[in-house]
């Protein structure tokens, strides 16, 4: 089997390492932020015996789920900037613990304040990790919602035209906007 990459991968990590370099050149402090997750009934599959009859017990279930979201960088992890809290989500996947809005909130109270000047924080691609603005309207948007949409795209359109005359024109527009990435 022979792996092939994305030419838009390769270009994204060349960016990315020119930028790195840059930063290092300047002096600046790189900051990694991360998310990960420990079950209370984390255990090893295997452990020493003491001779006994008695063996590793393993847990029923998972049981609860902490998540810890952090920064640290070559100084070490970034103060007061831990946020750890219990799952309230039993998916079983802890990215459902986190949206949009929680780790924007960690970003603006907890890490920025903490941040030595100009300090570059990297932080990975995760869906929660990004907003798309002004995204285009759904089907159930109202027209009117559909309509200006259009207008501050500067895309053009009759205003006789039917609501799904308009949602048929923002997927064709929108179509030709997305890329594979």
């Amino acid at each position: 089997m022979v792996l092939i990459e994305k030419t838009e991968i390769r270009l994204k990590r060349n960016l990315y390492l020119k930028a790195m370099k840059k930063y290092r050149d300047e002096g600046r402090p790189i900051v990694f932020t991360d998310e990960s997750y420990a079950h209370s009934s984390h255990t090893k599959g295997k452990a020493r015996s003491d001779g006994s009859a008695q063996g590793l017990k393993r847990p029923i279930s998972k049981g609860q789920r902490i998540v810890m979201v952090h920064a640290g960088s070559e100084a070490g992890f970034i103060p007061n900037a831990l946020l750890m809290f219990k799952s309230g989500i039993k998916t079983g996947d802890y990215h459902d613990d986190m949206n949009f809005t929680n780790y924007e909130k960690w970003l603006r109270t907890q890490l920025i304040p903490n941040l030595s000047l100009n300090s570059v924080v990297v932080i990975d691609n995760a869906a929660y990790h990004n907003k798309l603005m002004n995204p285009a309207p759904t089907s159930n948007d109202k027209k009117a919602n559909m309509e200006s949409w259009l207008v501050e795209k500067g895309i053009p359109y009759e205003k006789d035209m039917r609501k799904a005359q308009l949602y048929d024109l923002i997927k064709k527009k929108t179509k030709t906007c997305i890329k594979d990435t």
